[in-house]
């Protein structure tokens, strides 16, 4: 029902499923368009992907479950190893995380428009408005995951059909292999659902089973891979939260209930301080069991029930683990839903339509200005502007210098992920591994070389790049070679800066090269 009380100012067609989607491409669209312009680099996280999805695995390293690579995998054989197939999934898996936030808001909140002004909110959120664009992988798919888990909840408490509970075995699959995470989200959506009895009631057990079995089901491959391999998931990823456990326990705890507390902060802003300044009023006033329309009412008390008992599990999770290992781009599940909240209490509480074209003012100004705030850096990644600046670094330089030195095919060696996956979309057909990870492509072993980022300071010896590597060339008696690339400065602003390759031929049964 469209509300006839408060005029949105949200165009009626956007305020669908197929509109925020469209919105949401053409932000991608335009994000993309600027990135492939200014590098075909790869930078921070995609690269060490990019190595690893070589080829399809049931998993690939024990602390990240392998959905987004299982993913990347499927993008790479219509793009390439390149950064359009990071940046068409990147924006593909944001675009399915907006769908399902909108039709997880629309259970919660009457109009439409409310729903979808909400959603495009998310991009006050510095995590998602601007880290995202940069780095963010697992967590792209985790979000898309949890938002979808959220969804589908609702809908089969709506509907009790064994359909949905189907389908939202499907989402808490693709959470399980998404992130480690992901498990907190589900388990706090149920906690909140027993917590109120209404929803409590519409319960199916047959369906909750059906769930656990579909879910099952999606993460079977993930699972065999650690039990056939006798990985040790508890031991890596205990050691992971902990640090290597060399502090006491309750000093950890100091440390991590702190950092959570501030994470939780950091992650909320620049959203939630608006909100609070723009509508404390409402927000105050917003009594969510005085909405006319009950299952309304419980949905957005069960979102809000299930932010607190996330926050709850983390803190109890930190307490008995000693985790440290706490930052804001580990908030995503734990503060997901909490702008629907906020804004179903808004919604209760009668906010004037002008804070809401206030906010939406403020929204255009924030996305224009993360998008004008990322070309200066395209356009001179000079170290004051943007430090190592890695995806706008000059590594395609090493395709023309591998080549005249008669590298045709075979395996190169990164001695760092990041030269490592950029070697990859220089040369796509090659076999490429890094320190951690040995490819297990199979290629005519016609050539080998080790490469690696020698510095802006001049040449670096691989001894003090990579110390392991240098020791496994040793008995080689070919000399380095040496290559400095000039890093782009267009429109003639910046300092010159280059950055010198080191490239040593290996022999192919040299260890490094097996």
């Amino acid at each position: 029902m469209w509300s006839d009380q408060r005029q949105i100012p949200i165009a009626r067609w956007v305020a669908t499923p197929g509109g925020i989607a469209l919105i949401v491409v053409l932000y991608g669209l335009v994000h993309t368009l600027l990135r492939v312009w200014a590098s075909a680099a790869l930078g921070t996280d995609d690269d060490a992907e990019n190595v690893w999805v070589q080829t399809l695995e049931f998993g690939y390293i024990l602390a990240q479950p392998p959905l987004y690579e299982w993913l990347l995998y499927g993008f790479q054989q219509i793009f390439g190893p390149t950064i359009q197939s990071i940046l068409a999934l990147k924006y593909t898996v944001l675009t399915g995380t907006s769908v399902f936030l909108f039709l997880a808001a629309r259970y919660a909140l009457s109009d439409p428009r409310l729903a979808a002004l909400c959603v495009l909110s998310y991009s006050l959120l510095i995590q998602i408005g601007w880290n995202l664009f940069e780095g963010v992988t697992h967590t792209n798919v985790l979000m898309c995951s949890c938002a979808a888990t959220a969804w589908l909840f609702v809908r089969a408490l709506r509907t009790r059909a064994l359909a949905d509970y189907a389908l939202l075995g499907i989402a808490v699959g693709c959470g399980l292999v998404a992130k480690f995470s992901y498990p907190l989200f589900p388990l706090a959506l149920m906690i909140g659902c027993l917590s109120l009895s209404s929803l409590r009631q519409r319960l199916r057990v047959t369906g909750l089973m059906l769930t656990l079995i579909v879910a099952l089901c999606v993460i079977s491959p993930f699972a065999y891979w650690i039990i056939s391999g006798d990985h040790s998931l508890f031991g890596a990823m205990n050691g992971k939260m902990t640090g290597g456990g060399a502090t006491a326990h309750w000093e950890r705890v100091a440390i991590g209930l702190p950092r959570f507390a501030f994470s939780l902060f950091g992650f909320s802003a620049l959203l939630v301080p608006v909100l609070v300044l723009m509508f404390y009023q409402p927000l105050r006033r917003g009594n969510l069991w005085l909405i006319e329309n009950v299952d309304q009412a419980e949905t957005a008390q069960l979102f809000g029930r299930t932010v607190a008992v996330m926050i709850g599990l983390a803190a109890i999770g930190i307490i008995a683990s000693g985790s440290i290992h706490v930052k804001e781009r580990h908030m995503h599940p734990i503060l997901l839903l909490l702008p629907i909240y906020l804004f179903a209490r808004m919604e209760a509480g009668k906010a004037a339509s002008f804070r809401y074209a206030n906010l939406l003012a403020l929204i255009v100004i924030v996305v224009v200005v993360a998008f004008v705030a990322r070309i200066p850096t395209f356009v001179a990644p000079t170290k004051s502007l943007c430090g190592k600046c890695r995806e706008m670094k000059p590594y395609m330089a090493l395709k023309p210098a591998l080549e005249k030195l008669g590298f045709e095919g075979g395996t190169l060696i990164g001695a760092d992920t990041y030269t490592a996956g950029n070697l990859r979309v220089a040369f796509p057909n090659a076999r490429i591994s890094d320190p951690r990870w040995t490819s297990p492509k199979k290629v005519a072993q016609s050539a080998c070389y080790l490469v690696w980022d020698a510095g802006e300071e001049g040449p670096k010896p691989l001894a003090q790049v990579n110390g392991r590597f240098a020791k496994a060339t040793e008995d080689t008696k070919n000399t380095p070679q040496f290559i400095d690339a000039n890093w782009p400065m267009r429109m003639g602003l910046g300092d010159k800066r280059v950055t010198t390759f080191g490239i040593l031929s290996l022999a192919p049964d040299n260890s490094l090269c097996r």
